[in-house]
């Protein structure tokens, strides 16, 4: 399935098109814009308790293909990780084969590269960059979108635990912990002040 595709067939799911009637235009103004949404409502139907929609979303995002374009892979990528962390009996094998594929895409230059950058994130050097980043924030929606990335970032290391350089217990209770505070934020305030909604 193209990114083309895939955004029509979720336009035409009644149930996905009512989420998505809530994320105001300027969100969703190309291509690349409607698949990072779709992917963030992926997340938040999953954080908002309603996974059987989260997993007929990610069921859909799962069957793009790789195009050789990472702007577009990216959003793919990450609601494949969440769908590991739904079942990881079903999608852990077929999810890493894709990650690895894209990591050795290209030419020599671009996938030494890109293999690097999968080696330092390994080493919880991203993470760290990210926390940071949440340090800085400067109000609770922006802490609650920055620890949306931090969750993508958290579901990556775990999918590549068994190369992973720092504590795995370390990545698996920052799972736990990020989930649960993004959680008790949706059902306290909802999810409206979140991007892509705001």
């Amino acid at each position: 399935m193209n990114v083309k595709e895939l955004i029509e067939e979720v336009e035409n799911d009644a149930e996905l098109v009512s989420y998505l009637n809530l994320v105001p235009k300027k969100n969703k103004k190309t291509q690349m814009d409607a698949m990072h949404v779709l992917n963030r409502l992926s997340y938040i139907l999953y954080l908002s308790d309603n996974t059987a929609l989260a997993q007929s979303m990610i069921d859909k995002m799962v069957q793009v293909d790789f195009d050789g374009d990472y702007r577009y892979w990216e959003p793919v990528q990450n609601s494949a990780l969440l769908a590991i962390l739904i079942d990881e009996e079903k999608y852990l094998t077929q999810v890493r084969d894709r990650i690895l594929y894209a990591l050795n895409y290209g030419d020599e230059v671009s996938v030494f590269g890109k293999r690097k950058v999968h080696k330092r994130f390994l080493t919880g050097f991203r993470l760290n960059s990210l926390q940071t980043e949440l340090e800085k924030a400067k109000d609770e929606v922006s802490q609650m979108n920055k620890r949306m990335g931090i969750l993508f970032h958290l579901l990556y290391l775990k999918a590549f635990s068994n190369e992973l350089e720092i504590d795995r217990d370390l990545v698996n209770n920052e799972i736990q912990s990020t989930i649960l505070i993004l959680r008790d934020y949706i059902l306290i305030n909802g999810f409206k002040q979140l991007y892509p909604f705001k």
